[in-house]
């Protein structure tokens, strides 16, 4: 008898209506939920989920520096830097005050370079304990990533060089050789490319042999011009107000501030109005097609009334498959969105994001979940309501 039941309300039902108005709630559904992702992504974000908050900053260079003003940071302003309630730690730039050149016999290749030092905690690399110098060894040398990534997609295609990885460098030209001069002398150096930092753009030498160089060859000494700070959040507004009143910039790092969170809040709005207006549209469609199937159906519903049916079983069978299609409206939303936040999680950890999760946040389920039992509700209760009106 159920089954006859089920016939005889289903007999006049439009399956393509079902199914478009199926397809509607999924894919309002999967961007609602995406929506609720994003926003909890954003709050760990903000709260600065990356492994490295490393920001390198300066003096916003003017007209008056290039006729002599300086750049340079006083005593008083690191200090100052340091006293911030968002930064975590300073580290100094060290510049060279000599001139260097490397050469690399077995490339036939010489250049002027420059030199830098940072504390060992802001280089970004795995080994900083072999990051270290004395008399007599050869020099280690920290490359940027940066300047690697130009080289082998910039100008070695330009110039039909080979592209290189570090182990190349190291294994292909293991001896570099540095030629320092100044204050009349020169002497030349073993070196060795000994890692990549992505926190630093510059070329990197130890501490030691930066203070060996610069007094043996060097003319003077010269305050820093940069800082390295380590803060625990990058997108603070409170650090983008300090660095705008200070009139410095960011030289290396994240985009930080009100600007970002303003926009990524505007885009999960949008994101999220797109996905209720979607909702709304097929949440109508549905009713629409039960009440139609009811209305339809009302000769059928009076003759099932009048031979012993209720109103109650009627509307049983209606919510029961209502239920059915949420239910595979909602396996088939979770199951989208569970690969994407896969995906997207495993993108930002290879820009340093490790603690946002591999998986939807247990607020998703739960709001989804609250979300498909309130449309099932509405919608049981306009069944009733229909079958009601019509019986």
């Amino acid at each position: 008898m159920h089954s006859l039941l089920k016939k005889v309300l289903w007999k006049k039902a439009s399956r393509w209506q079902l199914v478009g108005a199926s397809a509607g709630v999924c894919i309002g559904l999967f961007l609602l939920l995406l929506a609720i992702q994003f926003y909890t992504d954003m709050q760990v974000l903000l709260k600065g989920a990356k492994s490295d908050n490393i920001l390198v900053i300066n003096k916003k260079l003017s007209v008056l520096n290039t006729l002599g003003a300086s750049s340079s940071l006083s005593t008083e302003e690191i200090e100052e830097v340091k006293s911030q309630p968002f930064v975590k730690s300073v580290g100094v730039f060290g510049s060279n005050r000599f001139q260097a050149a490397l050469t690399i016999p077995s490339f036939n290749l010489y250049t002027l370079l420059f030199f830098q030092t940072v504390p060992n905690q802001f280089l970004g690399i795995k080994d900083t304990s072999g990051f270290r110098w004395k008399e007599g060894e050869s020099v280690p040398v920290v490359l940027s990533s940066d300047y690697m990534a130009l080289y082998n997609y910039g100008f070695a295609p330009s110039q039909r060089l080979p592209q290189l990885t570090l182990s190349t460098v190291q294994k292909v030209a293991p001896n570099l050789e540095l030629i320092i001069s100044g204050n009349g002398k020169q002497t030349k150096l073993k070196a060795h490319l000994h890692d990549l930092s992505p926190n630093i753009n510059s070329i990197l030498v130890p501490d030691a042999f930066m203070e060996y160089a610069n007094s043996n060859f060097g003319d003077q000494n010269r305050p820093s011009n940069q800082l390295v700070l380590f803060v625990d959040n990058p997108y603070s507004s409170e650090l983008n107000q300090f660095l705008k009143e200070k009139n410095y910039e960011i030289s290396r790092g994240g985009l930080i501030g009100g600007e970002l969170k303003s926009v990524l809040d505007m885009l999960i709005v949008f994101v999220a109005g797109i996905a209720l207006i979607i909702l709304c549209l097929s949440l109508l469609v549905f009713v629409l097609n039960f009440q139609l199937l009811v209305a339809q159906a009302r000769n059928e519903i009076q003759l099932l009334l009048q031979i012993g049916y209720t109103e109650k079983s009627i509307s049983g069978i209606l919510s029961a498959r209502l239920v059915y299609l949420f239910g595979i409206v909602a396996a088939i939303a979770f199951g989208l969105l569970v690969p994407v936040k896969y995906f997207l999680s495993q993108s930002l950890a290879t820009q340093g994001y490790s603690n946002l999760g591999n998986f939807p946040s247990p607020i998703v389920w739960i709001a989804g979940l609250v979300f498909c039992l309130l449309l099932i509700l509405v919608n049981i209760k306009t069944i009733q309501k229909s079958i009601s009106m019509n019986s």
